[in-house]
């Protein structure tokens, strides 16, 4: 799927090419002669993943045109211009792609030809434009319109409608691209679909992503700019993942609501009343600093069937940080009608169950620290890296860290028995075969998130290694 996305997209100019109307999203290219960043970033990627080599998809850019983005001559060879941007416009029935010519007499034999082994060829003229099509029984399965100096093509069964899509695009003013940025940023390569907007740059050995999204879509606000200091902001990363957040009293009930309902899912002997009461109780304790680690993934093959198994493989912690550590002392309490022994002073343990995948939720209060955790050791070295770090504050409303590695043998361990008992696995079991030597070969994944519940900003940074991983065989 990135590789593809990747694929769909690599030129752009400053003035954009044009998007189709109701598009379900929108892809655009800088400028083809300037991409030789992004180009040495997919290059060092493709040794390690199929789908971020050039060869792999470059010949999805154009339904009807074979060129190598990567090399201007090529780009020029094909009539295209290398200077202009080249945008692809996706519709569930297919998909159009836009360029800049830099010279008609080249564009369209080759066009043409591919046309002619498709159908019978017909030229016509819609809104001022030409418009040539390859039809079979009377029907457009494939073609291509032309204005000036722009041309759109596409193929498919929905060709003729959408070769009138284009002709419109073609017939307004050139669009104002909807990124401020895409003029500077000539080596970028930009995705739109419905209120998100998304940037990749890349830069040698680093893929920065920069995005922006209008509505909450499900996450918490988050509080941005905030210069107070954080328990949790100067803990450094460790561990398969780290995620620091600083949420707003609206955020945090809707995590105190997510949570509940993941620890009734997790927990099969759990009764709702008694945590929601919980929940009630602490809402208006939790200030609102939050971080979770995540140590490691262990489970054996065949064991992902259920929910609760997947839950308990991903040993983690949860910290919040509490207002008044005696009121929710008092609350925990309510975790005994639930079943829980005490295991220490405000320390309880809860076995969620009897069945396969089950485990024990270890749930209490450090200090000022509220915390829920599947694991022992995950739960101690979360305390641990909270009380080595001094309080410090957070750039961002949240950040996070992965060790890309680390996420690589985790990937690993979702095996073909799990898939074969659950199918809704099997996006983990690609993205692990697909990305997994990759994962392997980076030095870095962090990001950030800023956001207030309407919109949000987020930042994402992959970088690949710079010497093989210490692991590394010798294989091949």
């Amino acid at each position: 799927m990135i590789g593809s996305l990747v694929a769909l997209a690599l030129a752009a100019a400053p003035v954009a090419p044009p998007s189709l109307e109701g598009a379900s999203a929108t892809l655009l290219l800088a400028r083809l002669d300037r991409m030789g960043r992004m180009v040495s970033f997919l290059d060092r990627a493709g040794q390690h993943s199929v789908l971020f080599r050039p060869a792999s998809w470059q010949g999805d850019l154009h339904p009807l045109l074979s060129f190598d983005p990567t090399r201007p001559d090529s780009v020029s060879a094909a009539g295209i211009d290398p200077a202009g941007g080249l945008s692809i416009s996706v519709f569930p029935e297919g998909r159009v792609t836009c360029v800049a010519l830099s010279d008609p007499s080249r564009y369209e034999p080759p066009a043409q030809a591919r046309l002619a082994g498709l159908g019978a060829v017909g030229r016509a003229r819609d809104a001022g434009a030409s418009v040539v099509v390859a039809a079979v029984k009377g029907h457009a399965v494939a073609g291509y319109v032309i204005r000036g100096r722009q041309s759109c093509a596409t193929e498919g069964p929905r060709s003729e409608e959408l070769l009138r899509k284009a002709a419109k695009a073609l017939a307004r003013p050139p669009p104002r691209p909807p990124w401020a940025s895409a003029a500077s940023a000539e080596d970028s390569f930009y995705a739109v679909s419905g209120s998100t907007t998304v940037q990749l740059t890349g830069k040698l050995d680093v893929l920065e992503v920069r995005g922006s999204t209008r509505g909450a879509g499900g996450f918490p606000g988050l509080r941005s700019g905030d210069s107070g200091l954080s328990p949790y902001g100067g803990v450094a990363p460790s561990g398969l993942l780290l995620l620091r957040a600083r949420v707003t009293p609206d955020g945090v009930r809707q995590a105190l609501g997510r949570f509940a309902a993941q620890l009734l899912a997790s927990c099969e002997i759990c009764n709702a009343d008694v945590v929601g009461s919980l929940t009630g109780h602490l809402r208006d304790q939790l200030t609102g600093e939050v971080m979770l680690r995540v140590d490691r993934v262990k489970t054996p093959p065949g064991s992902l069937r259920s929910g609760a198994a997947r839950y308990f493989s991903v040993k983690h912690a949860y910290l919040a940080e509490v207002s008044h550590p005696e009121v929710v002392s008092a609350a925990l309490e309510s975790l005994m009608k639930l079943g829980a022994v005490r295991a220490g002073e405000d320390a309880y343990t809860l076995s969620a169950g009897t069945g396969a995948g089950a485990g024990t939720l270890l749930a209490g209060l450090s200090g000022r620290h509220l915390y829920l955790a599947n694991d022992e050791e995950a739960l101690k070295a979360a305390l641990d890296a909270v009380a080595a770090a001094p309080p410090a504050p957070l750039e961002h409303g949240a950040d996070l860290f992965a060790d890309p590695r680390l996420v690589s043998r985790a990937l690993a361990k979702v095996s073909l028995v799990d898939l074969m008992s659950s199918r809704d696995l099997a996006p983990l079991v690609a993205v692990g075969t697909e990305l997994g030597p990759l994962l392997t070969h980076s030095e870095r994944l962090a990001g950030w998130i800023d956001g207030d519940g309407k919109s949000r900003r987020f930042s994402f940074t992959w970088k690949l290694a710079t010497q093989p991983p210490p692991d590394a065989g010798a294989g091949p």
